[in-house]
Parts: C-alpha cells; structure tokens; sequence
C-alpha cells in the first residue's frame, strides 16, 4: 500500500482535533472528487511499519482524540490489509480513542471486514457529485452515510447464548473428537451426527432464500461422508506464549487440528519445538506439498533448521527464505500451483466434486469469461468446452499461479488479465462463471451483469447470505433455474453453493 499524506492535527474529518492519512488509490474515480491526486495506486509514498508507528507517536498527544483514515479508499483490496493493521495497531494503543474510516464501498458490502472490528464511525458511500451539499456534516453528498458501527453492531436482531448445560440429549447429538470443540469455535458443529448436520446446513440454505427471496427452494446437497475430518489444506495461526495458537475467543495453544491434513499437523508439531515469540501470524497451506508463512519479527535460520527438508517453502514477511515460491495442489488429473497470497479451495477432496457441477451449469460454447477467477482452477476445468476462457483476477500472486496452471496442464485456450473484476469496460460473452469472495458481488459488477447479454451465469458462492441478497437483484433478468450445494467445510456452520442462472 501506498499513502498520499498524513495530517498531525486535522478539525475536518471527524470531531475534535485527530490525526489523518490519506491512502493511495481508489477505482471509483467518483466527478469532481475532493482528493483526485490519491486515486493512482503508484502515487505517494509507500506505506510501511514505520508509518505505523509515525501515526501512533504522532497520535499519541493528549489533545488528538482519534484517527482518521481517507483516501484514495482504506478498504479497497489492495489497501485492506494494511489499513487493518493500521486501526487495529492503533486500538491496541489507544483503547480509548476513536477511528473514522471512509470508504466508497457501501456498508452491506464490507461488514464481514475484520476492520470494521476497530472501526467507530463508518461513512460509506461513493461520492455522488449532483447530491454535493456544502451544509453535511463529514460526508459529501447526500447519499453516503454516517454510521456509527457499534450502535450497527448492537441493533442486529440477533442474541447469542452460552450452552450451560444439556438437560436432555438429542439422538443426532455425539461426543466430540477435539478437544478444543467449544473453545476456539472452528468446528462448531462436530457435536451433530455428520449426516445430520448435512440436512442442517441445507435447511440453513432454505430458510435464508426463502426470507430474503421469497422463494421456496428444494437444493440437492453433495457431500463426503468419509473424509470428514483432515480435509483442510490451509490453517491460520496465531502465537500464545511463544506456541502456535488458533483463534476463538481467546488464543488457545494446540498441537494438533482435526479439520487440518496430517502434513500440517506434522509441520504445527515441529514449529511448536521452538518459540514463536515476536511472531504475529502463521499460515501453513498445502497437502503433499507444504508452504509456511510466517509474519513477525523471528530468524529465518531457526525456521529452517527445524523445517529444512519438511516443507517445500517459507517466506518470512512476504520474502521467500526457503525452497520454490509455490506448492503443488493435485485435484483429479490437474495440477495446481498456489502461490503464498492465491485462494484455493479449501477442502481438496472436494474440490472436482464442485466443479464437476460449474461445469454441467457451463455446459459448451465459443466464449466463457471466467471472473474472480483466482489460480484459474475454474477456468482450466472448463476450458475444453469452450473455444475460449478469459479469466479476471486483482490478485498478483493469483494471476502468476493461473499462468504457471494453463502451462502445467497443457492449456492453450485460456488467457489470464490481472485486474479488478469491477474494471472490465464490458461483459462480451454468452457464459459467465462468478466466484466472489464472501461480500459477493460489487455494485459495479452487478450493474455490469445486469446490463449485459449474458445467456447463462454460474454464480459459486460460500455466503448463502450475500448470495440471496445478489439473486433478488439477479431474478430481475434471470431465472434461477438449479441449485446445488457441498459441503466443502464438514463440521462447520459453512457450505459452498452453485448456481446456475438463465436469461429469461
């Protein structure tokens, strides 16, 4: 990330005296902005641990009362992660002061943002230049709001409880395998009989259409009774006095996860001989192949040492210290390269299963235009019914992955643009496939489609909830003719579903 400017004592952008930054880039390129100079990515000046503690040292003075954070757009993907940092460094010092944040996103689409953890106030919205009214207060235009995200936070109509005790079992209720069921909150439903749980998660599926759609579905649910645990290919980890430690609602030392494949649980066991102090994060990806990611202040040689011929990779702070740059991922008759910062489906065993389904949804043609489209895993499954495949991707890392796949596997029909899907001028094919991240599909994308002569969309989504709110938009122009869901996440409240869309 880039940043155009930080004030040291700014009375225009929230109340009281705060300190601002200004982040760099923006694509919405909203007429007549406040702040053009920030919208180009490449300006500015680049964003680093010492910025952090520049604005931390500099907010630290009694009369600053809060940070702001501008732009350009704090939330857009390529400033995200280091935006969250940044509020949550700053909650962390300061408890007591306040963060305002704006963005052009609009709040429905960013609430599952781990920001919006150490966000006060949100004003969201692009600006608008014909609601432009001098006389608001912290916004814009008359379109953008003010929210206040605890306030938000507190008014959803939802009550969480804590299980004290279970008067009378239920038959479909075992004996969990973990041992830290109930403490860190991953696999949340392993306490359900696995075949019941499957029937769970599809009348989950129903209930959320049928609310917020209106409509009564019926979806077939596909799923794997026989490899319901072990099936992960990715873990996330957090460090507990020096030891490795999954995220609930405290950091819990482990020496093993159930969800996870025996080859990381080998790598966890082998980390855990050593401290961790000064490391912030770990991720470790991968099934024969494995990856580490470390983030933190730690030597690289102690990490080798006790991984050297273990592990396939290790970057440390997104530098490469050991072996190649990606790892290999088998699905089916494919092969996979997944690069350190590239989405992959998590669950490996399942991962033909689902896209057998996009591809029956796809069926043939002369173009399909495959958007979101990651390591191109969707794309390079589909390619031999169609003439061509075109593949839209923002992530780096993602579109060097997809490049390196056409090659592994021998695929000359595909050609990868790195990109925000929300860029492309227009939608010139007759079958899309969508595969969002969790907030669904953007406004802009959405309009795209909305305006555009797409015969048949495939819509792959994990948010049954984003997922509905896309189709009462979607069902506007299309029948939504099949649905389909898998049970990529055994034990777990989530499931993947597939869609197939027909232009009425």
């Amino acid at each position: 990330m880039r940043y155009n400017k930080i004030r040291k004592m700014d009375i225009s952008n929230g109340p009281g005296v705060r300190t601002s930054i200004f982040v760099q880039g923006c694509t919405f390129n909203c007429k007549n902005c406040f702040n053009p100079e920030t919208h180009d990515f490449r300006g500015g000046k680049e964003f680093t641990e010492e910025t952090i503690e520049k604005i931390l040292d500099l907010s630290s003075k009694d009369y600053i009362v809060g940070l702001s954070i501008l732009g350009g757009d704090p939330m857009h993907p390529k400033n995200l992660e280091e935006t969250t940092k940044l509020a949550k460094a700053f909650k962390k010092r300061f408890p007591e002061k306040n963060i305002w944040l704006w963005t052009g996103f609009q709040y429905e689409d960013v609430e599952d943002k781990e920001i919006l953890n150490y966000i006060d106030v949100l004003i969201d919205g692009k600006y608008i230049d014909e609601l432009h009214n001098p006389t608001l207060k912290w916004k814009g235009s008359s379109n953008q709001r003010v929210i206040d995200i605890r306030k938000t936070k507190q008014k959803k109509k939802i009550n969480e409880g804590k299980l004290v005790s279970i008067i009378e079992k239920s038959p479909n209720r075992i004996e969990p395998k973990c041992q830290y069921y109930n403490i860190c909150g991953g696999c949340n439903t392993e306490h359900i009989s696995y075949n019941k749980s499957v029937i769970y998660k599809k009348e989950i599926v129903k209930n959320i259409f049928n609310k917020y759609c209106n409509m009564n579905i019926e979806p077939s649910i596909i799923y794997d009774a026989n490899n319901t645990y072990n099936y992960r290919n990715k873990i996330t980890l957090r460090i507990k006095n020096g030891k490795l430690s999954l995220v609930g609602d405290t950091l819990i030392n482990i020496d093993y996860c159930y969800l996870v494949n025996n080859n990381i649980n080998e790598v966890i066991k082998l980390l855990n001989s050593i401290c961790l102090d000064g490391v912030n994060e770990v991720v470790i990806r991968g099934t024969d192949d494995i990856m580490v990611i470390i983030k933190g202040d730690i030597n690289s040689s102690s990490i080798i040492s006790i991984l050297d011929g273990k592990v396939n990779s290790i970057f440390i702070n997104n530098i490469k210290v050991y072996g190649n740059d990606h790892i290999i991922i088998n699905v089916g008759i494919y092969s996979y390269a997944v690069y350190a910062d590239s989405f992959f489906q998590v669950n490996t065993n399942m991962i033909d299963k689902l896209y057998n389904k996009v591809l029956e949804y796809a069926g043939t043609g002369n173009k399909l235009l495959d958007l979101y489209c990651g390591s191109g895993t969707i794309g390079i499954y589909l390619a031999h019914n169609f003439n061509t495949v075109i593949g839209i991707e923002q992530n780096k890392d993602a579109i060097k992955g997809a490049n390196l796949n056409k090659k592994i596997n021998n695929i000359h029909n595909i050609s990868f643009i790195c990109k925000q899907v929300s860029e492309i001028n227009q939608i010139e094919s007759n079958v899309v496939v969508v595969d969002p991240p969790r907030s669904g599909l953007d406004n802009t994308i959405m309009n795209k489609i909305m305006n555009s002569n797409i015969d048949k969309l495939v819509y792959v989504s994990c948010n049954p909830i984003t997922l509905s709110r896309d189709i009462n938009i979607l069902k506007n122009k299309y029948n939504l003719v099949d649905i389909t869901l898998y049970d990529m996440f055994p034990n777990t409240n989530h499931v993947e579903s597939v869609c197939l869309f027909k232009i009425k």
